[in-house]
């Protein structure tokens, strides 16, 4: 597990906080964002809903979670890649274990028709 991700987790035990995803900036241009999205839902969290507003890329770093879409319902791991359509609504949650970490490339849907 990643130092960041394990930081998150102490932190949100001493506090009693709930679980939340947390994105931090890492790098960003004209149509595209690079973020790290640091999770610290556990089993004791309900799932939640998120939507995509971006075409996304995701390749989860540390941790493990189930994410479910229309397409779907997947456990993802260290190395698994997670592939986002603009206004894609999934869901999250934490059944095995608590928090997850995930590097999250996006792009505007005019910029990845271009790269495409």
């Amino acid at each position: 597990m990643s130092d960041t991700l394990a930081k998150a987790l102490a932190d949100r035990a001493l506090n009693g906080r709930p679980g939340d995803a947390v994105a931090h900036p890492i790098s960003s241009g004209q149509g595209w964002r690079v973020k790290d999205v640091v999770c610290t839902a556990g089993p004791g969290d309900s799932p939640f809903e998120e939507k995509n507003d971006y075409v996304s890329i995701a390749l989860v770093v540390a941790g493990s979670f189930k994410y479910r879409s229309a397409r779907g319902a997947f456990v993802l791991s260290p190395g698994s890649l997670l592939l986002g359509s603009v206004d894609e609504s999934f869901e999250c949650s934490h059944e095995h274990g608590s928090g997850d970490r995930c590097v999250s490339f996006n792009y505007e849907p005019a910029f990845f028709e271009r790269l495409a």
